[in-house]
């Protein structure tokens, strides 16, 4: 009989037997236990199988029983290797490309590099990935520490004291309370026995848990106070990575995070320029033989215009060859067709005239690029800023004082307090005037056949308001998600989109809703205003053109023809162009 049967039956008696199988885990495929569960993933290297089992504590006896048992790797080449244990459940297998990046991830860490990126495009199931890697190094973690005292231990009073452990909670840091409700559902989900928090602002619960999970703004409001920043972290992950921009409060939060490992989960590494990178670079501590790969003369060439050369990209493609991995959804996946089409609005002589006068009334250049792109979406936008065009302009008027309708909503400043141009157009300010850009995507919507659900978004909230109004007035069951909801709200209105079949439109801030977000319910997705990068658009369209789609995805780009659009369009595809000569020079071969 081995020592321990020896042991459960000297507590057989007691009714310790019982109690101590509840504590017995990973034991075999098998077993009842849940976290018992065997799941095997390709091109990883092979876990321990081990047991930890922790007898009741009697009246007067204090005691603890640690047995490791380690289990020979078989011998195989680096492309059969699996993971033994609950990885991620014994019904869920990861995706070749999973396997490969989580092979890839371990041999890092254990290498001793403080960092990693995986810049895959959206949909690819980083979020996944990072979950099967703080899973099989928890589990190697605790192999390690029952292989270096596989006796048994007892002590007859008072508490075992351990050796001092590496720390074995991970940070999950997170852009929004969306994305950290959705974090909590894929650690259910896939996590096969991961205990995760949302961060609370205790202490205590820190270190006891798995996976804490914070967003942005908490740790950069309580910089000074939160206990985050106390604890010493196995590991922290931030999920879009790409929003570390500038030297500014979040990128100083982030740096004051100590941590053994680092990664950055982002699906565009580049949003304006290459050296966007840069921040991501310094807070996983990156180093070549030169030295800090973030402070590399490759950021430091540029081209005509400002912009990065050639020769600069080349550069920093080499820096980031090892420490950072980017693949293309056609080169992994086979997802559904994407259909891109862009939709020009002619504005009519009234809204020309308004937007011409926004964009140049205003002596702040960005101020009035912002106001004539609001013109683009309906005159109504530049109500609160009227007040600041006339006082620059030298009138004299008050700009409340206006017609209102039966409701009490606004149908135009009073003729008096405008330009004599523009006099005769004062009722195209009033929220009962359609414009021809809230026109043209209520033409897309009504066009969309029964039983498909649409993604609107909008860069400005009145534009939502504005076009729910009229959804509604064709019967057209829609919802809001914006940065003013609560949490609860948000996931309310997430999850009617998905159950509800009514509810065919969901109107979103695409700074809210853009980024992180699972919604392949949709299969449309309309862009009612071109944004600064591309990258923007790039993300709110892979809302739903990702993994789980099964339907063709429609996109429509709302564009207003002779305006400060047309402008932004130029504005994206000068940034676009160096960026994706990087990421070519960059991107892993096709696995499919």
């Amino acid at each position: 009989m081995s020592a321990f049967q020896l042991f459960l039956a000297s507590l057989e008696n007691d009714g310790g037997q019982k109690e101590s199988q509840r504590y017995t885990t990973n034991v075999t495929p098998s077993s009842a236990s849940k976290a018992s569960k065997s799941v095997r993933l390709s091109n990883a290297p092979q876990n321990l199988k081990h047991e930890v089992v922790t007898p009741p504590i009697g009246a007067n006896i204090s005691r603890e029983f640690v047995l490791a048992t380690p289990k020979k790797p078989k011998s195989s080449n680096a492309a059969n290797k699996k993971i033994g244990g609950s990885v991620l459940g014994s019904s869920f297998t990861l995706f070749k490309h999973q396997a490969m990046d989580l092979e890839w991830l371990l041999a890092r860490e254990k290498a001793g590099q403080r960092g990693s990126i995986l810049a895959h495009e959206m949909g690819l199931g980083k979020t996944v990935t990072s979950i099967a890697l703080i899973k099989t190094t928890l589990q190697e973690t605790k192999a390690a520490d029952l292989k270096k005292s596989p006796e048994v231990r007892f002590k007859t009073s008072g508490p075992v004291k351990a050796p001092p452990r590496r720390p074995k909670t991970t940070l999950v840091v997170v852009p929004s309370v969306s994305l950290r409700e959705q974090w909590m559902r894929e650690i259910g989900k896939f996590g096969d026995g991961l205990t995760a928090k949302v961060h609370d602002g205790h202490m205590n619960a820190l270190m006891d848990t798995d996976v804490i999970i914070t967003t942005h703004q908490r740790i950069e409001r309580r910089m000074s106070k939160d206990p985050v920043f106390l604890a010493r972290w196995s590991r922290v992950i931030l999920d879009e990575s790409h929003r570390i921009v500038g030297l500014g409060a979040w990128y100083k939060a982030c740096m004051a995070l100590q941590k053994l490992q680092g990664l950055c989960l982002t699906g565009t590494p580049f949003v304006n320029k290459l050296s966007d990178i840069q921040p991501q670079l310094r807070f996983l501590d990156i180093t070549n033989e030169r030295g800090p790969a973030a402070e590399s003369t490759a950021f430091a060439v540029r081209g005509k215009c400002g912009y990065f050369s050639k020769v600069s990209a080349h550069a920093v493609a080499d820096l980031l060859g090892d420490c950072a991995r980017y693949r293309r959804k056609e080169d992994v996946i086979q997802l559904p067709n994407l259909e891109i089409k862009t939709v020009h609005v002619r504005q009519t002589q009234g809204e020309k005239m308004i937007h011409d006068w926004a964009r140049s009334s205003i002596r702040d250049f960005d101020f009035g690029w912002l106001r004539a792109r609001q013109a683009c979406d309906h005159p109504l936008l530049l109500m609160g800023v009227l007040g600041q065009i006339i006082e620059e302009q030298g009138l004299d008027a008050d700009v409340t004082s206006g017609a209102v309708d039966m409701y009490g909503r606004g149908l135009g400043p009073d003729p008096e307090v405008l330009p004599l141009n523009l006099q005769p157009f004062a009722r195209l300010f009033g929220h009962a005037y359609v414009s021809s850009k809230i026109r043209a995507v209520i033409d897309i919507i009504t066009g969309v056949p029964e039983g498909q659900k649409v993604l609107v978004f909008c860069c400005f909230r009145d534009t939502m308001d504005l076009l729910e109004v009229q959804m509604k007035k064709l019967k057209i069951d829609v919802g809001q998600f914006h940065g003013e909801l609560s949490t609860k709200q948000r996931m309310e209105v997430l999850d009617s989109f998905a159950d509800n079949v009514r509810m065919k439109v969901l109107l979103m801030s695409i700074n809210a809703g853009g980024v992180g977000l699972n919604i392949t319910v949709a299969n449309h997705v309309i862009l009612v205003n071109p944004w600064w990068n591309s990258c923007k658009e790039v993300q709110a369209i892979s809302r739903c053109h990702r993994f789980g789609q099964d339907k063709t995805v429609f996109v429509y780009n709302v564009i207003t023809q002779d305006s400060v659009e047309t402008d932004v369009i130029k504005c994206q595809e000068e940034k676009k162009d160096i960026i994706e000569y990087v990421l070519d020079l960059i991107a892993l071969p096709p696995i499919l």
